[in-house]
């Protein structure tokens, strides 16, 4: 079974593509089921954020899967971005789980150092497990991934102060406003990236803050918890007459406000101008928007010069965490080999000569030389017989490669096989 990836990002391609192929939590749902009718598919994943779509998988035909997860997504979006290879990356083998790690880390993430790629990779993980489409591998790799993402943040200093597309926002505001403090603020959305938006502009001073959503009452608790107003979602044109600084961070699937609408708006405000900040992906305010007068409009591809510094900032702390993403492929790595059936039979064998052994040595006051001697065929012929019928087993169950990796991993995890050497020439050495 073999791992695979195909995905695109910010590397690549601009927010205008990235939102024609952004997956919500209901297309996901829909990718999973055509996905679970395929049998040459064992396990997939689906990671869609702001900066990149990413679809993981594990098969026995990489090939034939990354063709089919290729075609279902541009099916599903209905277009065809997701087969031009100048915009998507296809990786397999260790080269996935180096990547994984690396976007849990946030090194390959449009702000370095980031926090909320690791609320993504667990929002991932738990629809694919809803859908049940994680089994033992992808259940391995997104805990190791999660692990990594922590341990590269507690040991170096990449998460320490570091910025957040919702402060880059809230910078880019400051560069064109100077002082925030007297301005109106208008969030448009009230989920996470509103919330941490808020916590920010709290921190420049501002005072005077309008939260609108479509579901009112979370605009009213997140209004609640700062001390700002919450407007009604039909009554947002009023908000943005009053406004001088707009961020909005929906997860609506086409703009929320086009451009007449705007117009409409800029018709009442006169000659004040307004800026707009849109951070979400699919974008929520029509890029037209940017051609009236007064306006300025910018989305979270336009916070290039604020993810420059970031980086320039972060550099000195990327060797180091390349070296425990290192750690962490070749650790995976090695369990992934470590469920091949061979390993397995070899470490159990071991296993239970160590107990035997270890017996045998408690034993050596009461035994004489040539007693001990002659126990020892007896500890082979008794090792032999008792894995042998567990062997038998995981043999039966590797017809099925998903429920024999399952088995396997079971087994190595009971009897805590990792721990074991199977080479008792080794074990001598090392005592």
């Amino acid at each position: 079974m073999e791992l695979l990836l195909i995905g695109t990002s910010h590397h690549l391609a601009p927010v205008a593509v990235r939102e024609k192929v952004s997956l919500n939590d209901e297309e996901i749902g829909r990718f999973f089921t055509a996905v679970g009718r395929e049998r040459f598919i064992n396990e997939c994943l689906v990671l869609s954020t702001c900066n990149r779509i990413e679809i993981y998988a594990s098969s026995n035909d990489v090939i034939r899967a990354a063709i089919f997860l290729r075609k279902l997504t541009c099916q599903i979006k209905s277009n065809e971005h997701f087969l031009d290879e100048k915009l998507t990356y296809f990786h397999t083998g260790w080269e996935v789980v180096h990547h994984l790690f690396r976007v849990a880390c946030s090194l390959d993430s449009q702000i370095v150092g980031e926090n909320q790629i690791l609320s993504q990779i667990k929002h991932a993980y738990t629809l694919s497990i809803q859908h049940k489409s994680s089994s033992v591998l992808f259940n391995k790799l997104l805990h190791r991934s999660l692990g990594i993402g922590k341990r590269a943040r507690a040991e170096t200093g990449l998460g320490r102060g570091a910025v957040s597309i919702s402060r880059a926002a809230v910078e880019l505001a400051e560069k064109v406003f100077g002082d925030l403090k007297p301005h109106t603020v208008l969030l448009i959305g009230a989920g996470e990236t509103a919330n941490l938006t808020a916590g920010h502009l709290i921190d420049k001073g501002v005072t005077k803050m309008l939260i609108s959503n479509r579901t009112h009452s979370r605009a009213e608790e997140l209004a609640r918890d700062l001390n700002a107003e919450a407007i009604p979602f039909e009554q947002l044109d009023d908000a943005l007459v009053k406004a001088n600084i707009v961020i909005s961070s929906t997860g609506a699937s086409e703009p929320i406000i086009n451009h007449e609408r705007m117009r409409s708006v800029m018709h009442k405000r006169g000659q004040s101008r307004i800026f707009m900040i849109d951070i979400a992906v699919p974008r929520d305010l029509d890029p037209k928007i940017n051609k009236l007068g007064n306006v300025m409009l910018n989305d979270i591809d336009d916070l290039k010069y604020i993810v420059e510094r970031n980086i320039e900032e972060r550099r000195s702390d990327i060797p180091q965490v390349e070296k425990i993403i290192h750690q962490g492929v070749v650790g995976f790595s090695q369990w992934q080999e470590s469920l091949s059936l061979a390993p397995t039979i070899k470490s159990l064998s071991a296993y239970f000569e160590n107990i035997l052994h270890d017996e045998l040595e408690r034993s050596k006051k009461k035994l004489r030389r040539e007693d001990r001697e002659q126990l020892e065929p007896f500890v082979k012929a008794a090792v032999k017989k008792l894995i042998h019928n567990p062997i038998i087993k995981l043999k039966e169950f590797q017809q099925d490669s998903a429920l024999g990796m399952l088995r396997i991993d079971t087994v190595r995890s009971i009897f805590d096989l990792d721990s074991i050497n199977p080479d008792p020439a080794e074990k001598d050495k090392s005592s």
